[in-house]
């Protein structure tokens, strides 16, 4: 594996993490809509998509595990600003500005997606805590009911 599989796979997971984001507002949406079938949808999904996640990330640590190897890097960065620091002078100067720029869009997008992901989970509570209150009142009204004729 060389330098340009690298970039290659910053790519991929920045495509990646875009898809997952639009997985996530897709399930933003069937929350709020009740759309119980988009949801499972959307649910399995985000949960195919971070298998993918987590297979590109094994992959680029696999891959600068290697350039590490192929230029005797010896502290083995794994983090790509620390492999672009060790690999200054070794390797093309645009081909370092590129790596940094997708690491740098890849950045950008995991607060976006902790963003959306905190707001799924708000809904999910809200939405959960409601139907325990309206079973509870349910079972209540019920009970008084059964009472009432008894």
């Amino acid at each position: 594996m060389g330098t340009n599989d690298l970039l290659e796979n910053l790519k991929l997971q920045r495509d990646n993490l875009e898809k997952f984001q639009a997985i996530l507002q897709e399930k933003q949406r069937a929350l709020v809509n009740f759309n119980y079938e988009l949801l499972e949808q959307s649910t399995r999904k985000e949960e195919r998509m971070l298998g993918s996640i987590q297979q590109t990330e094994r992959i680029r640590l696999s891959i600068i595990k290697g350039l590490n190897a192929e230029f005797s890097i010896v502290d083995n960065p794994v983090k790509i600003i620390n492999f672009v620091n060790s690999a200054k002078g070794r390797i093309n100067g645009e081909y370092l500005k590129e790596l940094i720029f997708q690491e740098k869009a890849i950045k950008e997008l995991l607060p976006e997606i902790g963003k959306i992901s905190q707001q799924n989970k708000y809904l999910i509570e809200t939405s959960k805590a409601f139907i325990r209150e309206t079973v509870n009142s349910l079972m209540n009204a019920k009970r008084s009911i059964l009472d009432r004729r008894i």
